[in-house]
């Protein structure tokens, strides 16, 4: 029969830890998977945004595009979370 350890005095509870490794594990998967796009793909392409059209590798508009798209999510979820606090829906 196996006995289950309780938790010892003065170490921390896990909290959240599960979630957290998700996140990190779904992190980690989409940064290789960009990495290992943009590094297959290192052509150029032509990138045409409202009035302005340029022409850059691969690379870096997979580079611009994830940094605006993690900055949006963090600010998101910041926005999401203060209004939660403040008990608004």
């Amino acid at each position: 029969m196996t006995e289950v350890s309780e938790p010892q005095e003065g170490s921390p509870a896990p909290r959240g830890g599960h979630r957290r490794d998700v996140r990190l594990v779904t992190g980690g998967m989409a940064v290789v998977l960009l990495v290992w796009f943009a590094l297959v793909n290192r052509g150029d392409v032509r990138v045409h945004f409202w009035v302005v059209s340029a022409t850059a590798p691969v690379i870096a508009v997979v580079a611009i595009a994830a940094i605006f798209g993690a900055t949006i999510g963090a600010l998101t979820v910041r926005h999401s979370a203060g209004r939660r606090r403040r008990g608004r829906s």
